[in-house]
């Protein structure tokens, strides 16, 4: 298991803009805004072998008695989201092998 130390969560206010963009200081994933962000949720990466080849899922931990969805950005650039129940750990169907130098994250996380 490799652990994210270096998780990003940028918080702003602004209007949402056009998907993927970074404007100042503001950030914006799908058109979402970091001013929604809710928190309350934790990622860790988890490394698995596949052949010679490592691979990474995130593995997503929802604090919250509610609903969530995790729109996120990693490195790459990559893009996703995931839905959470409340207490919810779950990791992302996909496996991503781009992390061998980055272990960054931005995180948008929405009450359902």
């Amino acid at each position: 298991m490799v652990s994210a130390q270096n998780v990003v969560i940028q918080q702003n206010t602004s209007s949402p803009q056009s998907p993927q963009t970074t404007t100042g200081h503001e950030y914006y994933i799908n058109g979402i805004s970091t001013a929604e962000d809710i928190g309350g949720v934790d990622v860790e990466f988890k490394q698995e072998y596949s052949g010679m080849k490592s691979v990474y899922y995130l593995q997503f931990t929802n604090y919250h008695a509610c609903t969530v969805r995790v729109l996120f950005e990693l490195s790459g650039p990559i893009y996703g989201s995931i839905t959470l129940q409340a207490n919810e750990t779950k990791c992302t169907p996909n496996y991503y092998d781009t992390f061998s130098n980055s272990k960054s994250i931005i995180m948008i996380v929405r009450k359902l």
